[in-house]
């Protein structure tokens, strides 16, 4: 999303085949903030716009704050312990995460029928803020370790926690244990294994994203997947730091690119409410039918009015976005074949019925590389992402 753009107080969705532009699209988009002083979040898949940001940032030496975040690299850790210390009431605090948790990569699970992982999670996650240790400190709660366990839970004073804890330290079996305890294990391995979610996530002290959005800082976060570092992994963090942000409010932007790789629920939230308190949120996705979950893809209608279309799509899908796109040429043609029809004379529509007319407007949407169509609250625009110039 363009800095001009945040006056229409919605969202944006851009979608296009691999190679149309779009990671162009959003540098340029990026490079506008950087010169207007707006900081902005961007969630990074691809490493040579990871490397472009960084030499244009280095080049450009804005006054801003810029906080790298290179999981992908682990070259700098910056500490984002969001377990041990929470921003907001410990219980309000845990059940967040752990809702996050058993949502990343677009699982989008229901904890009301998770009541094992539910109660099991936020004990943890309460225990992490009661004691300020990381995620990682909590495997003691593997099967056999009961002494582990007692030993734990008298380190905290939450009652729910101590609850829990000593209800865990009563089970022996292990298909009990399984039954309680493995999903939470499960996800638990995932920040565990990782090496770079064990140090970002595992580091003492951590991010205040509200005082990032108050400096306007540019947080750039590189999750490009390889050997050393998972999709899982990657999807993980991505689900945390979005939980983060449903806490922040003023004017901000929040770059998705591979938004259906991570997405969350706590995304939908973001396009329901959070422009309300000055975010701005924008996804890049191949297709909308890569988001498997319905709510998903309501919120990106309702909410997300500004919609860029690179070329690539098939034609079934170039039709579907025509009423959207082109809504008067459309009418037009409905109201014409609905009065003549109406009259019985045929002898006032042209050769091109409704859904004709539908099929040729589609074949507008056949764009080059590098060009886009953009919907606009205020009507459609064709553009060309410019050629982005290297600095270093």
């Amino acid at each position: 999303m363009y800095p001009h753009w945040y006056h229409y107080r919605t969202n944006c969705f851009c979608t296009g085949t691999t190679g149309a532009g779009k990671t162009a699209w959003l540098e340029d988009c990026q490079r506008d903030r950087i010169m207007a002083g707006q900081g902005f979040c961007s969630l990074i898949f691809d490493q040579d716009h990871w490397d472009r940001l960084i030499e244009y940032l280095a080049y450009l030496n804005p006054r801003q704050p810029v906080i790298r975040l290179n999981l992908s690299e682990c070259d700098y850790v910056v500490p984002c312990n969001w377990f041990s210390y929470p921003a907001t009431e410990i219980g309000a605090h845990a059940d967040r995460l752990a809702t996050a948790i058993a949502g990343q990569g677009q699982m989008l699970k229901n904890l009301g029928e998770m009541q094992n992982y539910a109660s099991t999670m936020s004990a943890l996650i309460r225990w992490c803020a009661e004691t300020h240790q990381p995620i990682q400190k909590t495997e003691w709660i593997g099967c056999g370790n009961q002494a582990e366990i007692l030993a734990a839970s008298r380190m905290v004073t939450h009652p729910r926690t101590t609850a829990e804890l000593n209800l865990l330290a009563s089970i022996t079996r292990y298909s009990d244990w399984s039954f309680r305890v493995g999903s939470t294990w499960n996800r638990l391995r995932t920040l565990s294994d990782s090496l770079a979610l064990r140090r970002f996530t595992g580091a003492e002290g951590t991010l205040n994203l509200q005082d990032a959005v108050n400096n306007q800082a540019i947080i750039l976060v590189n999750l490009t997947p390889h050997a050393g570092f998972t999709f899982d992994a990657a999807a993980m963090f991505a689900s945390l730091i979005l939980s983060q942000f449903t806490l922040v409010h003023g004017k901000y932007y929040i770059d998705l690119d591979e938004a259906p790789f991570y997405i969350t629920f706590d995304v939908v939230r973001m396009l329901d409410l959070m422009c309300k308190k000055g975010l701005r949120v924008t996804l890049l996705a191949h297709d909308p039918r890569q988001f498997e979950d319905e709510r998903i893809r309501v919120s990106l209608d309702i909410n997300a009015r500004i919609r860029v279309v690179f070329g690539g799509m098939r034609h079934e899908e170039r039709e579907k976005l025509v009423p959207d796109l082109f809504p008067g040429q459309l009418n037009d043609r409905q109201e014409k074949e609905r009065f003549f029809n109406s009259e019985g004379d045929t002898t006032g529509v042209s050769e091109w019925s409704h859904e004709e007319k539908k099929s040729q407007l589609a074949e507008q949407l056949v764009l080059e590389k590098q060009d886009y169509l953009v919907q606009l609250p205020d009507g459609v625009l064709t553009r060309r992402v410019p050629d982005l110039e290297r600095f270093l």
